[in-house]
């Protein structure tokens, strides 16, 4: 079952993923990527993609279309200060080569991702001291994003103005900035949802106030059942998994999400 599952983990791979991992050497690093830019905005906004994610079609802002459908459906430019600076992490965001339980690429690309963000924001916080910055992340990118955390130093931590996470594979349903939504509704469910498929791990205390983890309910990346048979899995994957960009959290939630990372980030 779990094999067959995180075969199909993220979406259908595209062009952008195969230019970019012509782009970055064997690693899959872009070793550009730790010199966002040479001036200090006041805010910084690192998008995440999931697995094989493609560019956002129809979105004016360039950076913000790489960071994948899914995350450039929350981001509001027009919402944010003129100055901001928008980077999309560029790591290889592999799934697993088949679908017969081979995992090395899955977790080669999650391991490079979480040390590419954790050295980026060390790397732009020495250069701006006061940068605020906004993470956002989608499915493997939400489990870069929680990895990442988790290995920064409370100084750098400060600077982290904003966490939002979508089908984090390591979500803790324990937490009280973990949401489980209904489907289509968006609303959160009255009852408590299970956690992550590589079971929970917990955000550093000092990002709580300041993140939102959602979980859309149906979604085993994120809320994973036992008992669950591979055809069922992989049904309820396709609709709802792959939904947080379009109207499987209900029409509110991206407008709900948006205007939080933007009124989190401002402050």
């Amino acid at each position: 079952m779990y094999y067959a599952f995180f075969g199909l983990l993220g979406l259908a791979a595209t062009s952008h993923a195969a230019v970019a991992s012509s782009n970055r050497g064997d690693s899959g690093i872009d070793p550009d990527a730790l010199d966002v830019g040479r001036s200090c905005p006041k805010h910084l906004v690192i998008g995440v993609r999931g697995s094989d994610e493609h560019d956002a079609e129809g979105v004016k802002n360039r950076e913000t279309a790489k960071m994948g459908e899914t995350v450039a459906a929350y981001i509001m430019p027009n919402e944010l200060p003129s100055d901001t600076e928008y980077l999309d992490l560029p790591y290889p965001a592999a799934l697993s080569a088949t679908l017969h339980g081979d995992l090395d690429a899955y977790w080669e690309s999650e391991s490079a991702g979480a040390r590419l963000l954790r050295d980026t924001i060390r790397a732009r916080i020495e250069t701006c001291p006061y940068i605020k910055i906004a993470l956002a992340g989608y499915s493997q990118g939400a489990q870069v994003v929680n990895d990442a955390l988790g290995t920064l130093s409370a100084d750098h931590l400060n600077n982290i103005r904003a966490v939002l996470l979508f089908a984090d594979p390591k979500a803790d349903s324990s937490q009280s900035y973990h949401e489980l939504v209904l489907p289509l509704l968006g609303t959160p469910a009255e009852y408590y949802g299970n956690d992550g498929f590589f079971g929970p791990q917990a955000l550093p205390n000092m990002v709580w106030d300041r993140a939102t983890s959602i979980c859309i309910d149906g979604d085993l990346v994120c809320n994973v059942a036992d008992g669950i048979k591979d055809g069922l899995v992989q049904i309820m994957f396709n609709k709802v998994h792959t939904g947080y960009r379009q109207w499987w959290g209900g029409l509110g939630l991206r407008t709900r999400l948006g205007r939080q990372l933007v009124d989190r980030l401002k402050a």
